[in-house]
């Protein structure tokens, strides 16, 4: 076995070990905002350089991440 596929069996094998130490479904933490008195004026712009309010996205899930 040449150095390269042992390298690759040893990546695939540490892979399937972190995999089976899984301890079941990961639980999803959210916040739900509805209703809520802050972030009703909240806007950013797209893209496209056109504002976006949550308005525009009303009765759909939003994840909003800045980073």
């Amino acid at each position: 076995m040449t150095m390269r596929r042992l390298l690759i069996a040893l990546c695939c094998g540490v892979a399937l070990l972190i995999a089976a130490c899984d301890s079941g479904r990961p639980q999803f933490k959210h916040t739900d905002v509805t209703g809520a008195d802050y972030a009703r004026g909240f806007a950013l712009t797209d893209h496209n350089g056109r504002q976006i309010t949550l308005a525009d996205y009303r009765g759909r899930v939003v994840t909003v991440f800045f980073g």
